[in-house]
């Protein structure tokens, strides 16, 4: 059976079929990758237990703030950095084919 013997509605689902499979296979990655960030997020975890009433220990899960980093400023020798584009020149115009005026002696100006 080719491609041109299918009608429209089976191509139509066939073509549907596929998009949804596409769709079905990449999910595993897209939660994988939501794993990955939530995971590795950079914030350091503590894991402490405490007892309860009836002996038992129950273990919780707290996240640490990590050290703040601050930038200082340091001094670079020689000035300022020049960041400023250096200009273009302009656009070249052709010459034009409409004739220009004259004067003519003879006329009043």
């Amino acid at each position: 059976m080719t491609q041109a013997d299918l009608s429209l509605p089976e191509r139509r689902r066939r073509t549907h079929s596929i998009f949804i499979w596409v769709i079905v296979l990449t999910l595993p990655f897209y939660l994988c990758g939501i794993i990955l960030l939530v995971g590795f997020s950079g914030q350091p975890v503590a894991e402490t237990q405490e007892a309860t009433a009836d002996g038992s220990t129950t273990p919780t899960v707290t996240a640490t703030p990590s050290a703040q980093v601050t930038a200082t400023p340091s001094f670079t020798p020689g000035g300022p950095t020049l960041t400023a584009l250096p200009f273009t020149p302009t656009q070249f115009q052709p010459p034009s084919a409409t004739p220009r005026s004259t004067e003519t002696p003879g006329e009043p100006t």
